[in-house]
């Protein structure tokens, strides 16, 4: 998972066209006419036994698009979300899935949406191997404005939609549920969406809880009252819901950017604690939290300086007690292994390339340090996700120029195989930390929000076969 990153992107328009579909009346707030039991349909379930031998497979798009997120199932095997422009009818982009094996088998590629803007911008594996996609559609509001608002889609074997929803308005300037920018799965199955909600003058970080059938538990809003974004999400054993984002707060005559992270309960009814960090008048740009294996979670924020913006990763426990942290690199990514951390990032040296960095479990040395660079100096090899895999290795999401992907598979120790990986010491380094403060927002229900269905299927996209690959 992972929803926005350091370096600037170029975001393609285009589009296809959508079998059809009009929004109906929406579910009931209060899940009471449904529950988390599974849907009648067969999991996505990976061919394949799980693999954390190195892997390098590279699939050319048939146009330009843009990967966003990628989720691991629960036997093995990848979904993969973006935004793409392939020819189409459409005039804007579609949201996009890919199901890949853990042996590197694209198993389909599908698009989703309608006729205008739309995106998928995160996923997560629900217990039976269904995934959850979240995003933005500008196609399916009631109103007929064509106002973005935040998008879910169920996807079952195959990438088929189980079930599409969508925020809804009956008129431009009412208050919506605006893009959903991260999802994570909670620990009965339900999920967790972060975003926005509000109006396009007055919206704030939101997280609404969704059944797996599709229907709204609640959504809570979080009161910073200041122009705010939600980066991640995450969602700990016991069911307390971590939020991160950005704030930009007024001091004085100028809008200065902050990291935010707040606990908010299982309930979503109040706010156990919230923290900021910011160390200079830059301010944050890029705010991620994903659970620890040895408890809590690790919380990572990085400042906007173009030429080596410092990040800070700190262990975050169950009080919001922070135990460690101050690191300096260009970072996209982080997960938490069992063998420690690993972090994913985009580095310029003459080109631009990936690279990744394992660290020891209490984040006080390097365990590798590797940068994967394309030989073209005019293809960009852009970070995009990272995941862990259950023994100590992660699997990075890379996007090589403006039409091939690529998934490389590292083992625990950084050895990604046939791929060349130049031992990069340097890039990632302990530093100071950045000043932390506490800060704990208010938290509530908002009275009332409905999502509206729409019947769309997924239509398949034809990419170029998967072959073992490294950046030419």
């Amino acid at each position: 998972m992972r929803h926005s990153y350091l370096l600037p992107l170029v975001i393609s328009c285009g589009g296809a066209p959508s079998p059809g579909g009009s929004p109906d009346a929406g579910f009931p707030p209060d899940g009471t006419e449904a529950t988390d039991a599974p849907m009648e349909d067969a999991p996505l379930v990976d061919p394949s036994p799980a693999d954390e031998s190195p892997l390098q497979i590279g699939i050319d798009w048939p146009g330009t698009f843009l990967p966003r997120a990628m989720t691991r199932l629960p036997g093995g095997g990848y979904v993969i979300v973006g935004q793409d422009n392939t020819a189409g009818s459409g005039t804007s982009t579609d949201g996009f899935a890919v199901g890949v094996s853990s042996s590197g088998e694209v198993l389909w590629v599908h698009r989703y949406g309608g006729l205008y803007a739309d995106a998928l911008l995160d996923v997560t594996a629900l217990p039976g191997g269904d995934v959850i996609a979240v995003g933005a559609t500008n196609s399916f509001d009631a109103s007929g404005f064509g106002t973005e608002v935040g998008y879910l889609l169920r996807l079952g074997a195959n990438g088929q939609v189980i079930w599409s929803r969508h925020g809804d308005r009956t008129n431009a300037s009412q208050t919506r549920l605006m893009k959903l920018t991260a999802v994570a799965t909670t620990p009965d199955g339900a999920v967790i969406a972060g975003g926005n909600f509000g109006t396009p003058q007055d919206n704030g970080q939101s997280v609404v809880r969704v059944h797996a059938n599709g229907s709204v538990d609640w959504l809570a809003r979080i009161g910073f009252d200041s122009v705010e974004s939600v980066d991640d999400v995450a969602v700990l054993p016991d069911g307390t819901i971590l939020v991160a984002g950005n704030l930009a707060a007024l001091i004085g005559n100028t809008f200065a950017p902050f990291a935010t992270l707040t606990a908010v309960e299982a309930d979503g009814l109040t706010a156990r604690w919230g923290r900021l960090a910011r160390r200079s008048t830059v301010g944050i740009s890029y705010s991620q939290i994903t659970p620890a294996v040895t408890g809590g979670a690790l919380w990572m924020f990085s400042e906007m300086i173009p030429s080596a913006p410092p990040v800070e990763i700190d262990h975050i426990a169950g009080d919001g007690t922070l135990t460690r942290g101050g690191l300096s690199g260009r970072v996209a990514g982080l997960v938490d292994t069992v063998v420690g951390p690993v972090i994913l990032g985009t580095d310029y040296n003459g080109t631009y390339a990936a690279h990744w960095a394992g660290l020891s479990t209490s984040m006080t040395a390097e365990r590798f340090e590797h940068r994967l660079a394309s030989t073209d100096t005019n293809d960009e090899l852009v970070a995009r996700d990272i995941v862990a895999e259950p023994g100590g290795g992660s699997t990075a999401l890379l996007q090589h120029g403006a039409q091939r992907l690529l998934l490389v598979r590292a083992a625990p120790n950084g050895d990604v195989g046939m791929c060349t990986a130049a031992s990069n010491t340097g890039v990632v380094t302990i530093a100071d930390p950045i000043p932390v403060s506490p800060s704990a927002p208010s938290v509530g229900h908002v009275a009332s929000l409905s999502l509206a269905t729409v019947t769309e299927s997924a239509r398949s996209v034809t990419v170029g076969a998967a072959d073992a690959s490294c950046p030419q």
